[in-house]
């Protein structure tokens, strides 16, 4: 079994088998024992895709146990969130969306060569996420931004969003499918992303105090089906604590979720401003401390919440990772019983291929998707993946 694993997806299969992951259990666990002021490097070395972010919520986990206090995150913490993220939405969109959105005739000519010369073309591979990101910096990438994603303004797409959402997206990709390969790859997807998603609540855990401090005194719960509230949840660009409880029962299909990443990446991209949850601002993170040496972490990253306990433990040289625990977004969206197993089971067991890609790109898994036909077995294991 590879370190990541993977996830299965069966359309049209019944709860339990539309969607099976194969990722290893407890990853995380492995680091019990290592120097306490290690723990930042090592998990951003396990979980490399989402690096900076592991980096910066152990951190902040090991600043509240050390401390006993809650850790609130510094504008240079906020600052490197957010040139991460938009950065992984960035890639997401470059990479991902050309080769899986499309009808049902395929993705066009081009379309990957069209996303790589915009990747390359961008200021946001100019500075790692862990270099000194200052204003000039998010300027730049916004002025980009709107040049060669947008194509207008970031506030007048962000307002037309906000009054509309449905009709909004499908007339601005509309007037710039033609000058625009981010636009014409979401044309071109919407017929196959038309389909209704389950209503499910937005992971709003970190909103609560007494809610982190209940989740982080049950570490051994913690397993490959995690309930919020005795429910499945979701997490991800629109569902942010910025956004309200209800902003996610908005995004009502596929491409409606595709749109949020985009009004995310918008709102990242703006001036910092903390009244409006704009900029540095725009996403959560911090750290609470859960007991005595003990510490949950929350970061709000591109494909939702990263949630981190940590125990520590007295050593001869200096404090020691007692346990450490991972509860990543695809562990909530991965859920066999979730909204996306749900929307794969809801369709037809033949259904284009470009539909079932629509939803991967939707709910954005941190690891590889393979369509299958045969009924997947599901492994034995209910244990954290921790990635």
């Amino acid at each position: 079994m590879s370190l990541a694993g993977q996830l299965l997806l069966q359309p049209g299969a019944p709860l339990g088998h539309s969607l099976v992951s194969t990722r290893p259990a407890g990853l995380a666990r492995w680091l019990r024992g290592q120097p306490a002021a290690a723990l930042p490097g090592l998990l951003a070395g396990l979980f490399s895709l989402c690096g900076p972010v592991h980096h910066l919520g152990a951190t902040l986990a090991l600043r509240s146990a050390a401390g006993g206090q809650a850790s609130p995150p510094g504008l240079g913490d906020r600052r490197r969130l957010q040139w991460h993220t938009l950065c992984t939405h960035l890639q997401h969109i470059a990479l991902d969306w050309p080769r899986g959105l499309h009808g049902r005739s395929g993705p066009a000519p081009g379309t990957t060569d069209q996303g790589l010369a915009l990747l390359a073309g961008s200021p946001l591979r100019l500075r790692a996420a862990d270099a000194a990101i200052d204003d000039a910096d998010v300027a730049a990438a916004a002025r980009w931004l709107e040049a060669q994603v947008f194509r207008q303004p970031l506030p007048d797409w962000l307002a037309a969003w906000r009054h509309a959402p449905q009709p909004a997206l499908q007339a601005w990709a509309q007037r710039h499918a033609g000058s625009g390969p981010v636009a014409a790859w979401l044309l071109a997807a919407e017929p196959s992303a038309r389909q209704a998603l389950p209503a499910m609540p937005a992971l709003r855990v970190h909103a609560d105090a007494a809610a982190l401090h209940a989740l982080a005194a049950d570490l051994p719960a913690w397993g490959a089906t995690p309930q919020w509230q005795g429910r499945c949840a979701e997490t991800g660009p629109g569902a942010r604590l910025a956004d309200g409880a209800q902003a996610l029962q908005c995004l009502t299909t596929p491409w409606l979720r595709l749109g949020a990443r985009l009004a995310d990446l918008a709102q990242l991209a703006l001036p910092d401003d903390p009244a409006n949850h704009l900029g540095a601002h725009r996403l959560s993170l911090g750290a609470e401390p859960a007991g005595p040496d003990a510490a949950i972490a929350w970061v709000e990253t591109g494909r939702g919440l990263l949630l981190q306990a940590v125990q520590l433990a007295p050593g001869a040289a200096g404090p020691l990772v007692a346990d450490v625990r991972v509860l990543a977004p695809t562990d909530w969206h991965a859920h066999p019983a979730g909204g996306w197993a749900q929307a794969l089971s809801q369709l037809d067991a033949d259904a284009p291929t470009a539909a079932v890609h629509a939803l991967v790109a939707a709910y954005d898994p941190c690891v590889p998707c393979q369509i299958t036909t045969a009924a997947p077995v599901r492994p034995a294991t209910t244990e954290a993946a921790d990635a």
